[in-house]
């Protein structure tokens, strides 16, 4: 059996965490974590293994929280929900709507878990003498 993903949700709102939640682990494929500031969400990301991130954003997770969150651990994907996906300048590397459907979004977390996490393969890595 396969070990479960692990996805960190960043949500203020804690029925659409729970309702997010469920959709999510009823597949049985992934695990979630639940972080409802940017200070939980940043310590949740360093403990627990995190596959993906899920934020929601609204007026209480903002910009400057997606930032920060991706700042801490640039190599895991980072997904973002917003109500107008065409008006938002995130550096997440997907942007889906609010109004997708279960289904469509259980469909962007497989393909954005099944990436390859760390350096790509051929990467050089650059060392600047101090």
């Amino acid at each position: 059996m396969r070990p479960k993903k692990i996805i960190l949700l960043v949500d203020a709102d804690e029925n659409d965490t729970s309702l997010l939640r469920f959709v999510i682990e009823n597949q049985g494929r992934y695990r979630v974590v639940a972080a409802s500031t940017t200070k939980e969400a940043k310590i949740a990301i360093w403990v627990a293994s995190v596959d993906l991130v899920l934020c929601v954003a609204g007026k209480d997770i903002g910009e400057e929280t997606i930032t920060s969150v991706k700042q801490a651990r640039p190599y895991i994907p980072m997904m973002v929900m917003v109500h107008r996906p065409e008006t938002c300048l995130f550096i997440a590397d997907s942007i889906i709507s609010k109004s997708t459907t279960p289904i469509e979004l259980l469909e962007r977390i497989a393909v954005m878990s099944a990436r390859k996490r760390g350096p790509r393969k051929g990467y050089q890595r650059v060392v600047v003498a101090a």
